[in-house]
């Protein structure tokens, strides 16, 4: 039935049989079904899922080998309706898509999915670090402010907000005044 619903181009209708194999247990099934999609219609069922805000299943199509796109996740992530049970989406992008995720965030003053990404993930890359540096000395003082006063990773606080040295570039007047008041 997957199949047939697959081969005449009726996405919505896979995505629903997919959800009610996965309730009742048939996790074979749904599993040697997908196994056979190409990676482009694997990101179709993530992001037809997506638009249904089945989590539960665009997490099952992700941890059974769908890419996650970052359109897809900031979408989720960002939507005000959906964004308790969605920020969890960045979880399952890679480094440097996370960063873009928090340059977004910066950007679009998204504060507690910025909060979240850097309290709950890990940014290993000097590259991703200093990326996030960047944009977090073009971003609005009142957003940066808020981060700092919020961040509660000790490992992302050392590298987002370096204590102040003299003739530091990489901390704003906003931020260096905002540190020094916590010591």
């Amino acid at each position: 039935m997957l199949e047939l619903f697959h081969g005449d181009e009726f996405i919505a209708g896979v995505i629903t049989l997919l959800e009610l194999a996965l309730q009742r247990g048939y996790l074979v099934m749904a599993r040697q079904f997908f196994e056979h999609r190409s990676e482009q219609e694997k990101c179709q069922y993530v992001a037809i899922a997506a638009d249904h805000n089945d989590i539960v299943l665009m997490r099952w199509l992700i941890e059974n080998g769908a890419p996650l796109s970052v359109h897809t996740s900031i979408s989720l992530a960002s939507d005000h309706v959906f964004r308790k049970q969605c920020v969890e989406v960045t979880w399952w992008l890679s480094e440097s898509d996370r960063v873009v995720v928090i340059r977004n965030a910066l950007q679009n003053n998204v504060r507690k999915l910025l909060l979240w990404v850097l309290d709950n993930t890990v940014f290993k890359d000097e590259t991703s670090r200093n990326a996030i540096q960047s944009a977090l000395t073009r971003a609005d003082n009142v957003t940066v402010h808020w981060l700092c006063d919020n961040l509660s990773n000790d490992d992302a606080r050392s590298w987002c907000f370096p204590l102040h040295q003299e003739g530091s570039s990489t901390v704003t007047p906003f931020i260096r005044d905002t540190l020094a008041d916590r010591r």
